[in-house]
């Protein structure tokens, strides 16, 4: 049924390069873009609707965006658009945001974190159209397997599912063990900078570790991955609230939820969101619209 999925293993040059340029775009794909991206699979739709209820597809996501801020004046012409993702290429899905918005400013790092931080918003800051506004699209991600299991995914050419996000995963692994570095670092140098080497993976393990009994308290691993998934979250959010200045001369807009990865033949990505905040001038309140 659908068209049948490459086999596992190393594409062809000529077909992985097909299939790069596919992904791009991959989370608001049709079939007819995309023939990989046929099936609908129950068991991730059950999963999927049991932690993230009310998840759009990441096309519906774009346009919930375009027409919530639109009722507020911004416009393709008018606002400058930023992610904070993960780099994961599993994430190109937002890139379906430059549509709506022209092309996005990248502030993220693992895990979606602004990882750029005050330096690289007061540069993105500068580049706002005269007379414009800012909006700022922000989460981590979570993969659903087509058996509907969370924190896992199969990308194109591999047999076995892989973790997604990796870096939360790693970081939880390490939290879990006790260990002060991941276990994936092997050797660290350090020089007047700090740590040379991992010093965003640092940082995720900082996040997590701190939280780590919340997570472990969790009844089961979907349980788990979830609650690993909205503190990441929280983090992400505080970081970027506190890269925003107070002086910011120009509207303000934030958009943040959980992006969620599917398997390579499932038909799209989702989005859960949780928060449309909107600050409308220099020294106001952010202004929660959902």
């Amino acid at each position: 049924q659908g068209v049948a999925p490459p086999p596992a293993g190393p594409l062809p040059e000529e077909k992985r390069t097909k299939r790069i340029r596919q992904t791009k775009t991959m989370g608001c794909q049709t079939s007819k873009e995309n023939p990989f991206r046929t099936e609908t699979y129950d068991a991730e739709q059950k999963t999927l609707n049991a932690v993230y209820p009310g998840a759009m597809t990441t096309h519906a996501f774009s346009d919930y965006v375009k027409k919530t801020l639109g009722k507020h004046g911004f416009t393709k012409e008018s606002c400058l658009c930023a992610v904070s993702s993960c780099p994961d290429e599993l994430n190109r899905g937002l890139d379906s945001m430059e549509d709506a918005w022209g092309e996005s400013f990248n502030l993220g790092g693992l895990a979606g974190m602004p990882f750029t931080g005050k330096t690289g918003f007061g540069a993105f800051s500068h580049h706002v159209p005269d007379g414009g506004q800012l909006l700022v699209v922000f989460a981590p991600h979570v993969g659903i397997t087509k058996d509907g299991e969370l924190g896992k995914i199969q990308r194109v050419g591999m047999a076995k599912n892989t973790t997604s996000c990796g870096s939360c995963m790693a970081a939880y692994g390490a939290a879990c063990k006790k260990k002060e570095v991941c276990q994936e670092i092997k050797e660290k140098k350090a020089d007047d900078e700090g740590i040379v080497g991992d010093v965003q993976q640092e940082k995720m393990l900082a996040v997590v570790s701190a939280r780590i009994d919340e997570i472990n308290a969790c009844e089961d691993d979907t349980a788990k991955i979830a609650k690993l998934s909205d503190i990441v979250y929280e983090a992400i959010k505080k970081e970027i609230l506190a890269i925003i200045p107070d002086d910011c001369a120009v509207p303000v807009a934030i958009v943040g939820g959980i992006q969620i990865n599917t398997d390579y033949t499932s038909k799209t990505d989702f989005f859960h969101v949780r928060d449309v905040m909107l600050r409308s001038g220099p020294g106001k309140s952010f202004e929660k619209l959902n």
